[in-house]
């Protein structure tokens, strides 16, 4: 399904729009990076379900998510707030390919969030076999009895 179908069939673009105003809540293993504000961004490695591809007719190259919730998720002011399971609209860097990749592929994904910039976008994208569970809900911050450790 491309991008622009799926978006006005579903609810998802005002959670979506939401999520990225706010910064708040996704969750994966913090793979380095500094402050939202710094210059650097934070990476975290987060396995996902895509929910659909670019739309090649379009010059943004962005990819649809249904990740796993993020616990060590960092927002702009530099707390560890997590990020629940949510389906986002993601930029994706143009030398990653997509091929094997569908609609309810599995994928591991290194997502790059640079709030100084605005932007979310996945650095590197691998496919999982298709029998990888994956386990969507709430994020567990670390200090809320949960932590980036599960």
């Amino acid at each position: 399904m491309k991008i622009g179908a799926w978006l006005r069939a579903s609810a998802v673009p005002a959670l979506l729009l939401a999520s990225l105003a706010l910064g708040d809540g996704c969750e994966g293993r913090p793979a380095g990076g500094e402050l939202g504000r710094t210059a650097s961004p934070r990476r975290y490695l987060v396995r996902a379900e895509v929910v659909a591809l670019p739309d090649p007719s379009s010059r943004a190259r962005e990819l649809g998510l249904r990740h796993e919730p993020i616990d060590g998720f960092v927002d702009a002011q530099g707390r560890v707030v997590g990020m629940d399971s949510m389906v986002m609209l993601l930029a994706i860097e143009r030398s990653l390919s997509l091929e094997g990749i569908a609609p309810g592929s599995k994928v591991e994904v290194l997502l790059s969030v640079d709030f100084a910039r605005g932007a979310y976008r996945v650095e590197r994208l691998v496919k999982l076999p298709d029998s990888t569970v994956l386990a969507f809900g709430k994020a567990r911050p670390p200090g809320d009895g949960g932590g980036a450790g599960r």
